[in-house]
């Protein structure tokens, strides 16, 4: 049987009394508590008998004293949001200095702080923080979508979802699967700006973003996966939808309705845009600003990105040039399931009544 290491109070009192008044030997010791080592029981036998002795002392002893002020704790939950405003993602000795903290705290104390507001360190997401007029734009067009609209409004009604997704090369993709991505201090229903941005643009270390122009439909899976080069802008949008728009319809799931859904991109809404629109018959269904869980298309983005990494972990790809890898990434994007499309789809309408039971705040999608 285990030794026990540590006895209580009591114990070591009345060790003490059958050993120093009642005469008692190391064996009857022993036998009378076999769950303690010999030099345990002689350690506390052998002890002084004092007079009214505190039977646990522990509860007296407060501890070291704290080294953050409640002033203190207030000052770095205050300093969290302006961080966020200023450099996005920020490091706990980052947060400590623009708090004011003295030097001599030590890293985890502000951990601790943080993790008692209910922050962790999650992956940061692709959208930043809700503001209270996002949450109002949000729950408002969640509602009206609920009260104007059929059941089978995302499905029949929408020819195609649209977007621009950027792809980041690198040399060595199975060095990169294996890496963790990017980590930010947050609470779990809130978001941060990432190294790479939907439509492309990239900024930190690494090789150049294969970017595309993506479209979907119900019933129909991917059915545009065109790379482009240039800036995306106003003018180069117009000349998209010149070039596009006509066979994109004629794919999608409603080729007479000319409706299609997009985010608030600046330069898909511009005013060349919209002339180039209004020439090809198309009719935009906008999505509130900063609304990911509202556009289908970025699971399907997500859906690709993580094909990447497991293709280039289960083929072992240690080297890729930049043609390879876009031609790796259209392929991928030409064969998401058409089942998958659709299911994600067809959570459009379970979206908006968890938005409006959030009161406009994210959602799980």
């Amino acid at each position: 049987m285990a030794k026990l290491k540590q006895i209580p109070k009591h114990v070591s009192v009345h060790l003490r009394y059958l050993y120093q008044d009642k005469g008692l030997r190391g064996k009857e010791l022993l036998k009378k508590y076999p769950m303690y080592s010999k030099a345990t029981i002689y350690r506390h036998a052998k002890k002084a008998i004092v007079a009214h002795e505190v039977f646990d002392k522990r509860k007296q002893n407060k501890g070291r004293p704290r080294k953050l002020t409640d002033r203190d704790r207030r000052s770095l939950l205050r300093q969290v949001p302006i961080l966020r405003e200023t450099v996005g993602s920020f490091t706990t000795p980052r947060l400590r200095v623009a708090a004011g903290i003295a030097p001599n705290v030590c890293d985890e104390t502000v951990r601790r702080v943080l993790r008692d507001a209910g922050y962790r360190y999650y992956h940061s997401r692709k959208k930043g923080l809700l503001t209270k007029k996002d949450l109002q734009l949000r729950l408002r067009f969640a509602r009206r979508i609920k009260r104007l609209l059929p059941q089978n409004f995302w499905q029949d009604g929408i020819g195609f979802y649209l977007d621009g997704a950027g792809f980041q090369h690198k040399y060595d993709p199975r060095d990169e699967a294996r890496s963790t991505r990017t980590m930010a201090w947050r609470r779990r229903d809130e978001g941060l700006e990432p190294n790479c941005t939907a439509k492309g643009s990239h900024v930190g270390s690494g090789g150049r973003v294969a970017k595309f122009m993506v479209a979907i439909a119900y019933g129909k899976g991917v059915i545009l996966a065109e790379q482009y080069q240039e800036r995306l802008n106003g003018a180069m949008f117009a000349r998209f939808i010149q070039r596009h728009f006509e066979a994109t319809f004629e794919k999608g799931s409603n080729p007479r309705g000319k409706l299609f859904l997009q985010d608030g991109d600046p330069s898909q809404n511009s005013k060349k845009a919209k002339l180039s629109l209004e020439t090809v018959g198309a009719r935009k269904f906008a999505i509130p600003a900063r609304s990911p869980d509202v556009n289908p298309i970025e699971n399907v983005f997500n859906y690709v990105k993580m094909e990447l990494r497991a293709q280039a972990l289960n083929r072992n790809i240690t080297q890729e040039n930049f043609l390879q890898f876009s031609a790796r990434v259209k392929e991928t994007l030409e064969n998401v399931p058409i089942a998958y499309v659709d299911k994600t789809i067809d959570s459009m309408n379970g979206r908006m009544e968890l938005i409006i039971k959030s009161r406009g705040k994210r959602i799980k999608y």
